[in-house]
């Protein structure tokens, strides 16, 4: 799950790298590989679509598509957020359902 600004930012980027060899550091091709093959869940308020592989905008509010996500085979849920995509977050940690049950936060 990601923001559109982090969406924007990582399709901006890394979709090249994978097929540079030359140039990318194997750490960084195998990161790319990853985060295309990975399923994406953007949450925006502007975008009309995305054209990114395994790729797809939110069309529910955040517990809703985590409820979704968790209920799945995919495994755990990635959330890789921005300012506003916390704010969204605290306030779901507390849902019934369990949705989202955890909430690392990490500043570097």
């Amino acid at each position: 799950m990601l923001g559109r600004k982090n969406f924007e930012g990582i399709e901006g980027y890394w979709p090249p790298v994978a097929d540079d060899p030359p140039t990318a550091h194997v750490r960084d091709r195998a990161y790319d590989r990853w985060q295309i093959d990975v399923e994406k869940v953007v949450f925006s308020r502007t975008l009309t679509g995305v054209t990114a592989p395994n790729t797809r905008l939110a069309k529910r509010d955040v517990a809703d598509e985590v409820a979704e996500l968790r209920a799945g085979d995919g495994g755990d849920v990635l959330v890789l957020s921005g300012a506003r995509t916390d704010w969204h977050l605290d306030g779901i940690t507390t849902i019934p359902s369990g949705s989202l049950y955890q909430v690392h936060r990490r500043v570097r």
